[in-house]
């Protein structure tokens, strides 16, 4: 998929904070997905720009950035890229443990889609905040977003430091994600996962 370029109706979902000390950068160029990825890992002590990581996921020849990319970028740069659940309500659970949440929405038609990433950064009565584009805090509707979030089959991700656990915390995806860590050569952040999985999971033999 690039980076820019039968939808189902929101849930009723708990308010979460939103989240207004989340860096905002600026999207040039299409290059929506560096920018994107900026803003959730500065927060997470990475000292990074959308220019800097260009070079790691942005693809000239595809006027955007691939979902692989990212997450690859966000291990190789020592954090956890843990998939959200296709939920709102996740994405709540996120908020409310401070986690900024990066998001693909598909703002045209399956048949005719335009790729964007954008960062939740909040949920309230009204709908979602977004830090998106230009915008410091784009709204939509829940309906709207939902609709855009489903046609790019409701993809997220959040990134965590090593050892820090999810606000929706899955033990199936929590393991799979640090098993792709390990894959990656990244052992160290897969240690720690899994000695944070000890500690929450004490009676799942796996993480042992």
């Amino acid at each position: 998929l690039q980076g820019c370029a039968t939808p189902r109706a929101a849930a009723p979902v708990s308010s979460a904070p939103t989240l207004v000390a989340t860096p905002i950068f600026p999207q040039q160029d299409l290059r929506c997905g560096p920018a994107a990825l900026a803003t959730v890992l500065v927060p997470t002590g990475i000292d990074t720009t959308p220019e800097a990581l260009a070079p790691r996921v942005y693809l000239p020849s595809r006027r955007g950035s691939l979902q692989v990319e990212l997450l690859s970028a966000t291990r190789q740069l020592g954090r956890v890229p843990y998939r959200v659940a296709p939920t709102l309500e996740s994405i709540a659970a996120e908020l409310r443990a401070g986690h900024a949440v990066l998001v693909l929405q598909n703002l045209l038609l399956r048949s005719l889609p335009r790729w964007h990433y954008a960062v939740v950064i909040g949920i309230d009565a009204q709908g979602i905040v977004l830090r998106s584009g230009a915008q410091r805090e784009r709204r939509m509707s829940h309906r709207s977003f939902v609709r855009s979030w489903s046609l790019a089959d409701r993809w997220g991700f959040v990134a965590l430091r090593p050892g820090e656990l999810p606000g929706d915390a899955d033990a199936q995806r929590w393991l799979e994600t640090h098993a792709a860590l390990e894959q990656a050569g990244r052992g160290a952040e897969a240690a720690a996962g899994y000695l944070a999985a000890t500690r929450h999971w004490p009676h799942d033999a796996r993480f042992w």
